[in-house]
């Protein structure tokens, strides 16, 4: 006695996961801002090659908790709050950190993070991207700092304009009182 199984829907279901993986793979690795997991534990489980790119750790460095390093130690305490909010509660949230890049400068990101539920609505972690704002942050350090440049010129200039008025009033006043007004 034999028996025989049709197995060829599994394997339609196992080609056309591995190519839904596949394509996954390959936008995440060729989008320009950072992308990552974090599984239900907390723990981190991907990144893209992006997130390795700038900050010029490999793979392996990153996952779990490598990553760590990477984020500026100002920023860290406030993005594991967030994080562990998030994934307690299962929401969204973003933030804004640095992350030291190879050459050692630091970049500012703007992250959001997403949950992440599985077909079953299973929570599975949460899913995150991070875009590079530095040119943005820093035009708006340039202009804050150009406002203050200003605050302090006009500060100045009205200092310096009632210097030499005073005396200009004083001489007038004088001369009313010589008239006996």
């Amino acid at each position: 006695y034999g028996a025989a199984i049709d197995i060829d829907a599994r394997k339609q279901a196992e080609a056309a996961l591995q190519e839904s993986e596949g394509r996954f793979r390959a936008l995440a690795d060729a989008a320009p801002a950072l992308i990552w997991q974090f599984g239900a534990d907390g723990s981190l489980a991907y990144v893209n090659h992006r997130y390795a790119e700038v900050t010029g750790h490999a793979l392996p460095e990153l996952l779990p908790d490598g990553w760590r390093a990477t984020i500026h130690p100002d920023d860290l305490p406030y993005l594991l709050a967030a994080c562990g909010d998030a994934l307690d509660d299962r929401a969204p949230f973003h933030v804004r950190v640095r992350v030291r890049a190879q050459a050692g400068a630091w970049r500012w990101f703007e992250a959001h993070f997403a949950p992440w539920f599985g077909q079953t609505g299973v929570y599975r972690g949460h899913v995150g991207i991070g875009i590079d704002i530095t040119d943005g942050v820093q035009a708006e350090d340039a202009l804050r700092e150009a406002d203050r440049r200003k605050d302090e010129f006009l500060a100045m200039l009205a200092h310096e304009l009632r210097n030499p008025l005073a005396p200009i009033s004083n001489a007038v006043q004088m001369l009313r009182c010589s008239d006996g007004r």
